[in-house]
């Protein structure tokens, strides 16, 4: 009586229809139980066990994916990257690690929303078709570009590489990373090229966030926060950058003046489930 595995046994068997040959199985074998007892174990097996975590799947991905394989690439081997070696691609994050895969997923979403939406809200079986889509639209070198250039701006602004403890950052945190790269994507003003596709932030800007009230302990709750936190934010964000100016404040793609619309803009930022 098979307790936990009949997925792999029965597609072991299926394995042998269309291959006929060996197949091994590792398994735990108990003699002299009773219903109650596998009952029991069941459960345990069936509620205590953890999940593979997203961070897993999407390495596992990334030789079926280019988007994702050349993302693994700047944690890994691309030392100019601000977030070199501190991405989390495995099921629980290290001291040094700041940010997860998933967390540069969303923010490589976010950043190219007005080139391809939908990514951000979409099931794990589906992220790869979506990247897919995604360099169709931008090209694979501009993606890796636009996010190195992002990445290093925020490094700029307020210094990835020296943060020893995340929980001290809150500008490294996936709502606040994901909601900028938002209003990065809503306005021309960061676009270069006819097609949009080279992110550009000035020296100008870069002082201009440098200076965002990120310490103030109402604005930290918030960069942290979800749901309509992240329409504050966003606002904030964007009337921090026009601050100041009375005449070429950055140009939305389209008028934000309805706050329907910005609502369902910004609930695009949040997660499935």
């Amino acid at each position: 009586y098979i307790i936990d595995g009949l997925q792999r046994v029965t597609a072991a068997k299926r394995f042998l229809e269309e291959m006929p040959g060996d197949v091994h199985l590792g398994a735990v074998i108990h003699f002299d139980t009773d219903k109650k007892w596998e009952r029991e174990r069941f459960r345990i097996l069936n509620t205590t066990q953890s999940k593979v975590n997203v961070n897993v799947l999407l390495r596992n991905l990334r030789e079926e994916s280019p988007m994702l394989l050349t993302l693994y690439g700047l944690s890994f081997n691309t030392r100019e990257f601000p977030l070199y070696r501190r991405v989390c691609w495995s099921q629980n994050m290290k001291r040094n690690e700041l940010v997860t895969a998933q967390t540069l997923v969303r923010v490589l979403a976010s950043l190219h929303i007005h080139k391809s939406s939908g990514i951000i809200n979409m099931p794990i079986d589906s992220v790869k078709t979506a990247l897919d889509r995604l360099v169709r639209a931008v090209h694979l070198h501009p993606l890796r570009q636009n996010m190195l250039t992002f990445f290093t701006a925020i490094d700029e602004c307020w210094d990835i590489r020296n943060i020893q403890y995340v929980y001290g950052a809150p500008y490294i945190r996936t709502a606040f990373l994901s909601v900028l790269a938002r209003v990065f994507s809503d306005h021309h003003d960061f676009w270069r090229g006819d097609d949009e596709t080279q992110l550009v932030i000035s020296a100008d800007l870069r002082r201009k966030l440098s200076i965002f009230p990120i310490n103030d302990p109402q604005v930290s709750a918030i960069m942290g926060a979800s749901g309509k936190a992240k329409i504050l934010l966003y606002a904030m964000l964007r009337d921090h950058i026009n601050s100041g100016k009375r005449t070429k404040q950055i140009t939305p793609r389209r008028r934000l003046g309805d706050p329907e619309e910005t609502i369902k803009k910004i609930k695009e930022l949040e997660p499935a489930g």
